[in-house]
């Protein structure tokens, strides 16, 4: 197999892996109605000069436990009923809301992970083919954050 092949072959492997992910994320999964059970706050330190720290939150909602943002924490508490969408292939959360509510929260990591990483990696890669862009560097750092995105989405 020549170097070409194998580099088209390489790159359709991650243009694809970054359409399922996108997929995975775009499409509608499974709408849930759950009771908020308890809300975690952690405390995650920043090891570094500045001593600095943020909390993060997680909802317990039946079986799922997933993590959600601060504004959204601070306004339910235990024993709220919630929707939530969970994802079809890797089977995370996409959105939740209270139950009634139309406006839907999402989780900042979510959104990077499903939609911002796999459409940046998409677009470059289609860019650097049809462009004959010399980004080599630039493409195999966004590979490895997608192939990390991949192993983040498994777990």
């Amino acid at each position: 197999m020549t170097k070409y092949k194998s580099r088209v072959l390489f790159d359709s492997g991650f243009s694809l892996l970054a359409l399922v992910i996108l997929i995975d994320f775009s499409f509608p999964g499974y709408t849930t109605h759950d009771q908020i059970i308890v809300i975690q706050k952690k405390r995650q330190e920043h090891y570094n000069p500045s001593k600095n720290f943020h909390y993060s939150y997680k909802a317990i909602a039946g079986k799922n436990k997933f993590s959600i943002d601060e504004r959204f924490a601070k306004l339910v508490k235990a024993g709220d009923k919630i929707d939530y969408c969970i994802s079809k292939i890797y089977k995370k959360v996409n959105w939740y809301k209270l139950s009634g509510s139309q406006k839907k929260s999402y989780y900042a990591l979510r959104i990077i992970s499903g939609f911002v990483l796999p459409l940046i990696a998409l677009f470059v890669i289609v860019m650097i083919w049809r462009f004959q862009w010399k980004a080599e560097i630039f493409v195999f750092v966004l590979k490895t954050l997608l192939l990390a995105d991949l192993i983040y989405l498994q777990i």
